[in-house]
C-alpha cells in the first residue's frame, strides 16, 4: 500500500509533464481569443459556418423552408449549420440522393443550402448534380465514331434523373481529323436554343452531359446538329447511375413503321422534325405501327438495361 501511495504522485507528475505543452497551448489560444471580437473568435473556433448561415438566413425569408444537404459521410456540418441559422425552418438531408428521393414529397424545400466543413452556400439541384457528374467522368470511353452528316438530329437528348441510382444523360464526342477548323451548331428543340463551337484541326469536343453542358437545363429533348466540314461523331444515351449506354443514330429524315415490343411494355417515341419540333412518347405492348411524313419514330423497352428499337433501315 505504501508503494502505491508513493507511486501516485509520480504518476500525476508524469501525466502533468506529458500534457503540459497541450495545456499551455490551450491557455495561449484562450488568451489570444479574449483579445478579438466575438464574431472573429467564433470564426476561428468554428470555421465559416456561423457567418455563412447568418448571411443565408438574412437572404431567405423566414417562412421559406430550407433543405440543408450534407456531404453524406458527416452529419455534423448540417447539424451545426442548423444551429447557427436558427430560427430558420430546415430539413436535413444526408446527401443529394436523399433529397432526390423526396422529389414527390410536397414538403420538400425548394431552397437548397449545401453544407460541409468548408462552409455553407445556396445552390440549385442541377448545379450540385452537374458537379457530381463532372467529377465522375464518362461512361463511354473510346466509343466508335462515324462520319457525321452535315445536318442531323439527335433523337433523344436528355439530362434527367429517376429514382436513385438512375441518372440519364447524353454523352457525345466530335472529332475533326482535317487540317481546317470545323464549326458545329447545336439547336435544342423545341426551344431553339443555340450553342455553337469550333473544333480546331485534329481537335476534339467531348460532352459528359450534352444538354446541361450546352444549354443549362435538365429536360428530355432532341438536338439538331449542323456542321460545316467533315467530322466524325458518336452519340450515346447513358444511365450514369448504372453505367449503361446505348448508341444513338444520326437522324436525317422522317422514319416510322412497325415496332414489336419484345417485353411486357415499351414506349414509342415521336420526334417531330418540323415546327413545333415536339417530342412525345406513349406506352404500348405487343405490336404497333405508326406511319409519318414529318417525324422520326423509335421505341424503347422498360427492361434494364433499356433497349432501343429503331425503324427499319436505321441503325446507330
Amino acid at each position: 500500500m505504501n508503494v502505491r501511495r508513493a507511486a501516485l504522485p509520480l504518476l500525476v507528475l508524469a501525466l502533468a509533464w506529458r500534457s503540459a505543452p497541450q495545456l499551455l497551448e490551450m491557455v495561449r489560444g484562450a488568451w489570444q481569443l479574449q483579445r478579438v471580437p466575438f464574431a472573429a473568435r467564433r470564426a476561428r473556433v468554428n470555421g465559416p459556418l456561423p457567418a455563412d448561415a447568418a448571411k443565408i438566413r438574412a437572404a431567405i425569408p423566414y417562412d421559406e423552408p430550407i433543405a440543408l444537404i450534407g456531404p453524406g459521410d458527416n452529419d455534423w456540418p448540417a447539424i451545426f449549420a442548423n444551429y447557427y441559422g436558427y430560427p430558420w425552418r430546415t430539413r436535413l438531408y444526408r446527401d443529394l440522393d436523399e433529397y432526390r428521393l423526396a422529389a414527390g414529397n410536397p414538403n420538400r424545400p425548394r431552397h437548397i443550402v449545401t453544407v460541409s466543413d468548408a462552409g455553407a452556400r445556396v445552390a440549385t439541384y442541377p448545379e450540385l448534380r452537374d458537379v457530381r457528374l463532372r467529377a465522375g467522368g464518362r461512361v463511354v470511353r473510346g466509343g466508335t465514331l462515324k462520319p457525321a452528316p452535315r445536318t442531323f438530329v439527335i433523337p433523344l437528348a436528355g439530362s434527367v434523373d429517376g429514382p436513385p441510382p438512375d441518372s440519364y444523360v447524353t454523352e457525345a464526342d466530335f472529332a475533326n481529323d482535317g487540317a481546317s477548323a470545323v464549326n458545329v451548331r447545336m439547336t435544342l428543340l423545341p426551344e431553339q436554343l443555340v450553342r455553337t463551337l469550333t473544333i480546331a484541326p485534329h481537335g476534339r469536343a467531348s460532352f459528359y452531359d450534352l444538354v446541361y453542358e450546352s444549354f443549362g437545363i435538365m429536360e428530355v429533348r432532341s438536338v439538331r446538329v449542323e456542321v460545316d466540314g467533315p467530322l466524325r461523331a458518336g452519340i450515346w444515351y447513358v444511365n450514369r447511375g448504372r453505367g449503361e449506354a446505348a448508341a444513338l443514330p444520326f437522324v436525317t429524315a422522317p422514319a416510322g413503321g412497325a415496332f414489336r415490343c419484345p417485353v411486357s411494355e415499351c414506349k414509342v417515341w415521336e420526334v417531330s422534325l418540323l415546327p413545333p419540333y415536339a417530342i412525345s412518347s406513349r406506352r404500348f405492348a405487343g405490336d404497333i405501327r405508326v406511319d409519318t411524313k414529318s417525324s422520326f419514330l423509335f421505341a424503347s423497352t422498360n427492361e434494364r438495361p433499356t433497349r432501343f428499337l429503331w425503324p427499319e433501315g436505321v441503325a446507330p
